[in-house]
């Protein structure tokens, strides 16, 4: 597996004043790993440890860049259950209030309730999302949207563009990430709305920047800034395309423009940048795209930490997960070995890995058939595995051409033989790591803290009022099927 690197990908960040002008100016940086427990981490770090040390087990001084500021965690149950969904997840860690799962932006009852986001958009600050997951998708979508259901996408896309915004005006300045599918018409290949209308095509009439390629994204510079790419979610960042943007790519066009923004006018920014897809690998039980996908989300705080100084004022930097996902264990112990309780997991296997188990599935299906030959061919080139089983080998062909089948032959064959086990493919009610940095104000974060007093301390170190916000858009309609007049949940979107 190719090692992410922290690379800067926009020369423009170099142009920006490293000068402070407004010390008093106060930011946030936010940034949300989904799915990611403190296994995951673990697993990561011994990976790229096992890397560097050539699997020298004395040599234990490697450390993850984020290890360093750890100060707490937190819990994550929501208001109906103990293990959560991202949509409560999310509602919790940018309102402040538990919700009820699949509930987004709105209290137990249904009512709109007020984010960090939406408080810090009306003090003036300017505001961004990225996510690498789709727009629409729960954790961007708890900040700046109010749906009793998250499966909604065409009425939290309209919002997102403040077209039926509960504000009247678009929450977040800046908006990229993947999941063009609610903002295009209809009759479009790859659309979810349930109308024709074309919300990129409006938004652009109505000032909106709309970036659709690698080379849209890289030409803006400006907000209002709206960027989709793909159907729904991102590829892992093991398997992205040079067509596809990666986190770090759409992070630092963000984080460029506000930088540039708060350095014109002294107004400082928020902004909260999601790693989405780990939750993606916990659920395929995917331990490569689990381990790339948190080195990552590490290597985005590598570049953070390098533009801090760029950045007028003090800017609070707040890393945690809106939950865990796959309870992953290392060292899990097969029938096959010689002594059950043998302690041992190998690092190495991920490493001899190039791609995902669904990328691998991508590519089986794209073939007319499916071979012992075709299957130990994959192995080799996309898993690194020279020597299938037979057993493994008939679990590829078992699946017959399924989509999730085909994945997790691949998936089962590494984590078999990584010694990496799993719990389960859904949620965990396990608490996650949060981490701080950039400002002494970190303090406040430190010990066990409820998701809830994530969004509340932020208010306190931005001087915000949540509450104000929640009063002012109390009657805002939050059922999209009472709105529509039918049923809108009639299309899949993956997520959990």
């Amino acid at each position: 597996m190719k090692l992410p690197t922290s690379i800067s990908l926009f020369c423009a960040l170099a142009l920006v004043s490293a000068q402070p002008t407004n010390k008093e100016q106060k930011n946030v940086i936010l940034s949300i790993s989904d799915g990611l427990g403190l296994p995951g981490l673990t697993m990561s770090r011994e990976y790229v440890r096992n890397l560097e040390t050539n699997g020298n087990f004395l040599n234990y001084t490697y450390q993850l860049p984020l290890d360093d500021d750890m100060v707490g965690s937190l819990r994550t149950s929501s208001a109906n259950t103990y293990i959560t969904d991202s949509a409560a997840a999310g509602t919790a860690m940018a309102t402040g209030k538990k919700t009820l799962n699949n509930a987004l932006g709105v209290d137990v009852d249904g009512n709109a309730i007020g984010s960090v986001l939406e408080a810090a958009k009306l003090a003036g600050m300017h505001t961004a999302l990225v996510t690498n997951s789709y727009v629409s998708d729960a954790t961007p979508g708890a900040f700046n949207v109010h749906s009793q259901s998250r499966d909604d996408y065409w009425f939290i896309a309209e919002q997102i563009l403040g077209f039926r915004g509960a504000l009247g005006i678009p929450a977040a300045d800046i908006v990229i990430g993947g999941g063009y599918c609610p903002f295009i018409p209809k009759s479009a290949e790859g659309s979810c709305r349930p109308d024709d209308r074309d919300l990129l095509q409006e938004a652009q009439e109505k000032g909106w920047t709309v970036a659709r390629t690698i080379e849209e994204l890289n030409e803006a510079d400006s907000a209002p800034l709206i960027g989709v790419f793909d159907e729904k979610a991102m590829n892992y960042t093991l398997d992205l395309s040079e067509d596809e943007p990666s986190l770090m790519q759409m992070a630092e066009k963000a984080l460029e423009i506000l930088i540039k923004l708060s350095n014109e006018d002294g107004k400082g920014f928020f902004i909260m940048v999601e790693e989405g897809i780990i939750d993606y690998a916990g659920h395929d039980n995917d331990p490569v795209a689990h381990v790339s996908s948190t080195l990552n989300h590490m290597n985005v705080h590598v570049r953070i930490k390098e533009l801090l100084k760029q950045i007028n004022g003090e800017t609070l930097v707040v890393a945690t997960s809106d939950h865990d996902t796959g309870q992953l264990g290392l060292g899990t112990s097969l029938p096959t070995d010689a002594e059950l309780g043998e302690y041992q997991w190998k690092p190495e296997v991920l490493a001899n890995a190039k791609h995902s188990g669904d990328y691998i599935s991508k590519r089986l299906r794209e073939l007319t058939e499916i071979t012992s030959d075709v299957i130990i061919d994959a192995f080799k080139q996309y898993s690194g595995i020279e020597d299938p089983t037979e057993e493994e080998i008939k679990r590829v062909l078992d699946a017959e051409g399924s989509s999730s089948g085909l994945s997790d032959a691949f998936n089962i064959a590494v984590s078999n033989r990584a010694r990496v086990g799993w719990t389960t493919r859904a949620h965990t009610a396990a608490d996650v790591p949060v981490y701080c940095y950039g400002s002494k104000y970190c303090d406040q974060f430190k010990g066990s803290i409820e998701n809830t007093e994530l969004p509340q301390l932020i208010e306190d170190y931005l001087k915000l009022d949540i509450n104000n916000v929640s009063e002012m858009i109390k009657d805002f309609n939050t059922n999209a099927t009472e709105i529509l007049g039918r049923d809108t949940n009639d299309r899949d979107v993956n997520h959990q």
